[in-house]
């Protein structure tokens, strides 16, 4: 085999840097060889599992077998197209594949049992009954016969290739034991895999998420491609197969790589790199074991490309304190910790010790493995977490929590007052556009925490419906920039489009300052008088306080302008200010002396992705000016509060509350 010599002067950059196309296609495995676990069987290895983990997997299998598997209707199905349902049909789907994978862990756990086999069967065999994979709100083979699935030409969505990656894993666990205890079940299982996710993946040319007509690519990308190679290496039936999917996989992660900025930012928000740099790392993790025998040193090479260390470390730039992070784009501020295996395995893959201490410190409360109904529940992720001897013995010595990252790739800034520590100010300021994947309309907002707890916040996204991804986006409360920290002028919001975008942005940060600059004029429609909108966020180390000072330039004066604020604490209003906070982390937002008039909504939460980062209640600020007129400029100034509350302020904190339930429109 050949292995091209790099330039001198050039550092590899992508896969194909590394190995030529038809070098990647040689060092292709054949079917089966490839064997990245020990099978269940194998009870030395699965038996040396700690204890707290296996404690933490202890699923009531029993239970479970006692219950008849659950039907998964044509009209669950229909619900998406007719009233925009999602769940009725996905918890469903995703209780099945929860359920399937709990029986095969517990077969790893405790043996490959009769009953658990029986268990695997039903669900194996019911999967492959399934019309389709893909979920409804992804489905494209019945639009020209209706919303059904058309089973002769399968959709690879996701969740298409997630359950192909749970029935791979499944096999390369229980394979063996399957074809003695039920003949035939493990080659229908394999079958399956090759018609409903191999064969689309090579076959098909106008899957978007390829990257080949020069789209830009984001999570669907490495969250198929991490699915696709082991259902290829594990059930294909012969080497041409596996080496088309060897060589078609690297051609689409280096367009994914492509589209990645240098500083390995994830536009999609944390949330979302979960499912799109940390499975860009398990895509890599796959493709170099299986190539090893052929690659030797090379495979290792793949960690050592600098966007892929660069990817790793999101999670540090974003991290608050505990679970809270920057949560920009979709996704709530508080982060499950259930990745925290696979973040010590980048870390030690790519020789980041922050990134390993990070993830131990996410374990400090107990061992994370558990499972779930949530379309984030790997079977493979749980398994290669239960084998990692290193993660298990991985000692807990906080996060690191680095002083500062500047993103500009997304125009993202992130400080904290103090290195290595959450005690004051942590700020959070974003640029961009108004057109990014899974895009909110909050150019110039800014998140703002002290003593790690939020104060001035991002309120996230609710769960997801059929509004969410098309023509209504907008209308949902969650993505309109009156419902984050940004302004308005005359009643007037952000829009959305790539188009609205930040304008002579400065992003920065040194000992002792670090924010961001921009001017927000393009945020608008044409039709808002506005000339300029100069936004400045700074996190000022040696005041220990966080200001935000905005000035415009209109065409013509105002009628109104508004400066909105999102935070789920108490508001109390005092002279030439507020306090925000009851609890130590109190701060006070001083106004500079401009005679703002104070408004507040509450929001009344009843969504559950909503209520597990802010509980019942999210309130929003209205700060309205006096008298904005065509030119002007305010400040605004967020100190620690040190003072005793004041006894005689109204409970709410202000005489006038408005409050609204649920979802909405637009809302004066």
């Amino acid at each position: 085999m050949s292995h091209p010599v790099p330039h001198p002067d050039r550092v590899p950059e992508r896969l194909r840097d590394l190995l030529s196309d038809a070098d990647w296609a040689a060092a292709a495995p054949p079917p089966g060889a490839w064997r990245p676990l020990p099978a269940a069987g194998d009870r030395v290895f699965w038996e040396a599992a700690p204890a707290a983990a296996r404690k933490a997997l202890a699923v009531p299998v029993d239970t479970a077998l006692a219950r008849p598997w659950t039907v998964l209707p044509a009209t669950g199905f229909l619900a998406y197209r007719r009233t925009g349902d999602r769940q009725t049909f996905e918890q469903v789907y995703f209780a099945r594949r929860t359920r399937l994978a709990a029986a095969a862990v517990a077969a790893a756990l405790h043996g490959p049992r009769p009953d658990l086999l029986d268990e695997v069967v039903d669900g194996v065999w019911l999967l492959c009954d399934e019309a389709g994979w893909c979920l409804p709100a992804h489905e494209q083979s019945g639009d020209e016969h209706g919303p059904l699935p058309d089973p002769g030409r399968p959709t690879l969505d996701l969740f298409a290739a997630e359950t192909g990656g749970l029935l791979a894993w499944l096999d390369v666990l229980l394979g063996d034991a399957l074809d003695t205890h039920a003949p035939l079940i493990g080659e229908r299982l394999r079958r399956t895999v090759r018609e409903r996710v191999v064969a689309p993946f090579l076959d098909r040319d106008d899957w978007w998420w390829l990257g080949l007509h020069g789209e830009s690519l984001n999570n669907w990308t490495t969250w198929i491609v991490s699915h696709v190679l082991p259902c290829a290496y594990v059930c294909a039936t012969d080497t041409a197969t596996t080496a088309a999917v060897t060589e078609r996989a690297v051609g689409v992660l280096d367009r994914y790589l492509d589209c990645c900025p240098p500083d390995g930012a994830c536009d999609e928000g944390i949330a979302y790199w979960r499912r799109s740099a940390a499975s860009l790392f398990e895509s890599l993790e796959t493709l170099s074991g299986a190539c090893a025998p052929a690659l030797g040193d090379t495979a290792r090479d793949v960690f050592s490309l600098p966007l892929v260390r660069a990817l790793a470390r999101y999670p540090l730039a974003t991290h608050i304190a505990g679970d809270r992070y920057v949560n920009f784009a979709d996704g709530p501020a508080r982060q499950p910790a259930t990745d925290a295996a696979l973040l010590h395995r980048y870390g030690r893959r790519t020789g980041d010790a922050d990134l390993q201490r990070h993830a131990a410190a996410m374990r400090e409360g107990g061992d994370l493995l558990c499972f779930d109904s949530s379309p984030d529940m790997s079977l493979h992720r749980v398994l290669a977490e239960l084998a990692d001897s290193h993660w298990h013995t991985a000692a807990a010595d906080g996060f690191p929590l680095p002083a500062h990252t500047v993103l500009p790739g997304v125009q993202v800034v992130t400080a904290r007052q103090r290195a290595g520590s959450t005690d004051g100010f942590h700020l959070a300021a974003k640029g961009g556009h108004n057109g990014e994947p899974h895009n909110h309309n909050d150019v110039g907002t800014f998140i703002a925490a002290l003593d790690g707890t939020a104060l001035l916040v991002d309120a996230g996204v609710e769960t997801y419906s059929r509004a969410t991804f098309g023509p209504e986006r907008y209308s949902i409360w969650t993505m309109r920039s009156s419902w984050h920290n940004a302004p308005e002028i005359d009643g007037e919001e952000q829009q959305p489009g790539r188009e609205h975008a930040a304008r002579d942005v400065e992003v920065y940060a040194d000992e002792h300052t670090a924010g961001l600059s921009l001017d927000l004029a393009a945020t608008w429609h044409e039709a808002v008088p506005v000339r300029s909108w100069r936004r400045a966020v700074r996190l000022d180390r040696r005041s220990e306080q966080i200001t935000v000072d905005d000035a415009w330039d209109l065409e013509r004066p105002a009628r109104e302008m508004v400066l909105n604020l999102m935070t789920p604490h108490t508001v109390t209003e005092v002279p030439g200010g507020l306090l925000i906070g009851d609890g130590p982390a109190r701060a006070r937002l001083d106004f500079g002396g401009t005679a703002f008039t104070v408004g507040l909504v509450e929001r009344l939460l009843e969504d559950a992705r909503m209520t597990l980062s802010w509980g019942p209640v999210l309130r929003r600020i209205r700060l309205t000016h006096p008298c904005p007129g065509s030119a002007g400029s305010v400040r605004l100034t967020l100190s620690r509060h040190s003072g005793r509350p004041l006894a005689d302020t109204p409970a709410d904190g202000l005489g006038e509350v408005s409050r609204v339930r649920g979802r909405c429109g637009r809302i004066q």
